[in-house]
């Protein structure tokens, strides 16, 4: 089973972070809801990003983001998925990867999920072709700057 490492900075504009590979390479950025209490998302109120922890993340499909991975175990949350998105208005509390930080409709993003094929969401999916479900360890990042793209 895969390894990935996912470090995150907080922000009160998102959660961005770097994935990591298993040879500790930056892999990919990512954002995620503002943490707020790992509060799940529901209409007319935003949810949160989930808690720091190691999860094990399985293949499924669904029917709104077709075949992606959940994290599961994730305590009083459901559904929680890497999926494509640029900004944290594109996430109900999941994952989206991109290349690189930027900005999109005038909000804090991440750029390049969905581009085929040299998107980071596609690029993830093609580097756990085969792997049914992986590991994730979810931590804080320490002297992280997100002003530079991978």
């Amino acid at each position: 089973m895969k390894a990935l490492k996912l470090e995150r900075y907080y922000t009160p504009l998102g959660t961005f972070g770097y994935l990591y590979d298993e040879t500790g390479a930056i892999f990919c950025c990512t954002v995620e809801e503002v943490w707020r209490d790992n509060r799940p998302s529901e209409p007319g109120k935003e949810g949160s990003c989930i808690p720091e922890a190691g999860y094990i993340c399985k293949r499924v499909t669904t029917p709104k983001h077709g075949e992606c991975f959940q994290i599961m175990d994730v305590p009083n949350r459901t559904a929680i998925l890497f999926h494509v998105g640029n900004t944290t208005r594109d996430i109900e509390g999941c994952v989206a990867p991109g290349n690189k930080f930027g900005y999109s409709n005038q909000r804090w993003a991440v750029l390049e999920s969905g581009s085929v094929p040299d998107g980071a969401y596609p690029r993830f999916m093609r580097y756990l072709n085969g792997e049914d479900e992986f590991m994730l360890l979810i931590q804080r990042a320490i002297n992280m700057d997100i002003t530079y793209g991978v």
